[in-house]
């Protein structure tokens, strides 16, 4: 059974609701910080910096989050840090599967440069994959503008922020939700 607290005031996108607070990882690059919900979405992260506004703000009842994660029920999860570092590792368990999200801030930071590295790897079996990247500058209220996709390269900016995603090619930009795909097993 998951664990799962519950928002007091605002009502929680259904893609990332919210959980006890001891579940989430933490990611850092010394100029910035962002929050790993067990289900594989950032869910909290100001961008450039520590005090800047949220760009992903799902952990407060936002719609905005960077969700990497098995499109299939999974029966165990489990995260922890590699040793010595802030890179969190998610596990997730299926019948069929077992996965893992590597995740991390790149070090050296620049106050005006953030590089946030997700790494999925099936360990185990065949496992279906989402993605899910819904930015929106100043805690939700100016969305992404003018996406392009050039080569596997995703690019798109809205108050003074730019944004690049590698690897999604064949994603999909919705103007409400921002990036989709879904990944069938066996298939990157």
């Amino acid at each position: 059974m998951k664990d799962r607290a519950q928002a007091p005031t605002a009502v929680p996108d259904p893609a990332c609701p919210p959980w006890v607070l001891r579940e989430y990882g933490v990611i850092a690059d010394g100029e910035r910080g962002a929050l790993v919900d067990p289900e594989g979405g950032i869910v909290w992260l100001c961008a450039p910096r520590w005090h800047s506004d949220a760009v992903f703000s799902a952990m407060i009842g936002g719609a905005e989050h960077f969700t990497v994660a098995p499109a299939d029920d999974w029966h165990v999860w489990g995260g922890a840090y590699e040793e010595g570092t802030l890179i969190w590792v998610n596990r997730w368990v299926s019948a069929d599967s077992v996965i893992e999200c590597r995740d991390a801030l790149a070090m050296p930071a620049r106050p005006d440069r953030l590089v946030l590295l997700r790494r999925i790897h099936v360990v185990e079996g065949a496992a279906r994959l989402r993605l899910e990247l819904d930015a929106r500058p100043r805690f939700g209220a100016r969305r992404m503008r003018d996406p392009r996709l050039e080569g596997d390269v995703w690019t798109a900016a809205a108050e003074g922020l730019r944004m690049r995603l590698r690897g999604a090619r064949h994603a999909s930009w919705d103007p409400e939700t921002g990036l989709r795909r879904r990944v069938p097993a066996g298939q990157g």
